[in-house]
């Protein structure tokens, strides 16, 4: 299965699985305009890795992730920090890997300053 990148222009949610390195994603995203935001990316390191070790400001910039745990997929929906009910994006977020293994989030972008 090929590694894959969504992008909804109009909400600014890009959604990747997790095997793509980060820089990857940075420079698809840079061919539109548009930046995750983080300050350095060690270029190695891939959208899952990033996930489970909470690396940056990845927990603030994901918005929802699909997990494969040993009872089943998750799938969160991507919706606002400020909706109610638990988040299950954050017992996965920064847990290496212990629940379950992150397979894909969405991801909120900004535009790339300078670009109008």
């Amino acid at each position: 299965m090929k590694a894959r990148i969504e992008f909804n222009k109009m909400s600014q949610i890009v959604r990747a699985d997790s095997k793509l390195p980060l820089v990857e994603i940075e420079k698809w995203l840079k061919g539109h305009g548009y930046s995750l935001g983080l300050r350095r990316i060690p270029k190695r390191l891939r959208l899952g890795g990033a996930l489970e070790k909470r690396f940056d400001r990845m927990d603030e910039i994901c918005i929802g992730i699909s997990a494969d745990t040993k009872w089943g997929k998750i799938d969160t929906k991507p919706v606002p920090g400020s909706a109610t009910g638990p988040d299950f994006k954050k017992l996965f977020i920064g847990s290496r890997g212990i629940y379950g293994k992150i397979t894909g989030a969405w991801l909120r972008v900004r535009r790339r300053e300078g670009l109008k």
